[in-house]
């Protein structure tokens, strides 16, 4: 089924095809109610025609309707014109994880940390309301345009190695190849640099780390702890802080970052 760009279906005018998958079709509309893009789903004849199917997936919807997470998609209404079934949802403008990935640009570990830390997060609100996704794959994956936008930034302070982030990470590839040196040259400039302007704890934490200096480590995140930097929240799941994962002053403080979730 295609459906050609400006045919009106009820409050919704089609704008242009989106894509296409197993159940069926997706495009962009303009909900003419609220004057707002929205992405729907219309059904194939297989889903359509069968009753069971047709079912489950109308339960489902309504399942995830009634959700509400910054992670999940929203779902605002579930239809039918002219004997096909459809769901309208909100309109996420980005590109896939699948796409992401499929690029020649390597994506930062902070951002690939986030994106799985946010579905993560996403999947257990959804098992919480009793909700199985069933199909998690990168292209069932959105990443906002926004969120490219700080891959981006990202990608680029790595190339020009002038912001913290991208120092400590390079602390750490130079440390790992033997240049001591010039990694403990570069972590002397992040200190110096914390001096008259804001640099992250974490950072610092990452460059100690780096160099086997485990005591100035515990208290670089100490720090970020009391400052409620967000990047202490990442500190459980961060790679960069397995050398520090022996040490009984980690799992003390593991506790405290989880009891402050709970505040």
């Amino acid at each position: 089924m295609t459906i050609a760009a400006g045919t009106q279906l009820g409050p919704y005018e089609i704008l242009s095809q989106l894509g296409a998958g197993g159940m069926g079709e997706v495009y962009l509309a303009e909900d003419t109610r609220l004057e707002r893009k929205v992405a729907i789903k219309f059904l194939n004849e297989e889903f359509s025609q069968d009753a069971d199917k047709l079912n489950r997936f109308i339960q489902e919807a309504k399942a995830a309707s009634a959700l509400n997470h910054p992670n999940i998609l929203t779902v605002y209404e579930i239809g039918e014109t002219d004997g096909t079934h459809f769901i309208s949802t909100e309109f996420i403008a980005g590109r896939t994880l699948r796409e992401h990935l499929s690029a020649k640009e390597p994506m930062p570990l902070n951002a690939i940390l986030k994106i799985g830390v946010q579905v993560s997060e996403a999947l257990a609100a959804a098992h919480q309301a009793g909700i199985i996704h069933g199909d998690i794959k990168p292209e069932n994956i959105m990443i906002r345009e926004v969120y490219q936008q700080a891959i981006s930034e990202c990608r680029k302070s790595l190339e020009l190695n002038e912001e913290p982030y991208a120092k400590a990470i390079l602390i750490v590839s130079l440390s790992k190849a033997g240049d001591r040196a010039e990694a403990i040259k570069l972590r002397d400039e992040l200190k110096s640099e914390s001096a008259h302007r804001y640099v992250p704890s974490y950072y610092l934490a990452v460059a100690s780390i780096a160099l086997g200096e485990k005591d100035e480590a515990f208290a670089a995140l100490e720090r970020d702890f009391a400052d409620r930097s967000p990047s202490y929240s990442w500190v459980p799941v961060d790679p960069l802080f397995d050398d520090l994962r022996d040490d009984p002053r980690f799992a003390a403080l593991l506790q405290k970052v989880a009891a402050a979730k709970l505040e």
